[in-house]
């Protein structure tokens, strides 16, 4: 479980523009070509919930939809909707 939590922090950067995704992609395939899915599953939530929030949903709402895209814990979710906010330029 801890190694999937770090996974969802490095994704997490990765949308914040910290990481770039292919070092994040040669990680993963390193150490475990199995949680290579499972974290883009995590990942892959972004565009949907990035759609959503340009039409205009709130921020709690952002952050149900990346729960049940991803399967995320709350921080995880609210670290993550947060981030691409910020790339979006979105106010919270």
């Amino acid at each position: 479980m801890s190694d999937q939590v770090n996974w969802h922090a490095e994704a997490i950067a990765v949308l914040a523009g910290e990481l770039d995704y292919r070092a994040l992609v040669y990680a993963i395939a390193r150490r475990d070509p199995r949680t290579l899915v499972e974290t883009f599953r995590g990942v892959c939530w972004a565009d949907q919930v990035e759609r959503q929030l340009r039409a205009g949903i709130s921020k709690i709402e952002a952050i149900k939809l990346a729960r049940s895209l991803a399967g995320l814990s709350l921080k995880d979710a609210k670290d993550g909707v947060e981030a691409l906010m910020t790339r979006l330029g979105i106010q919270s």
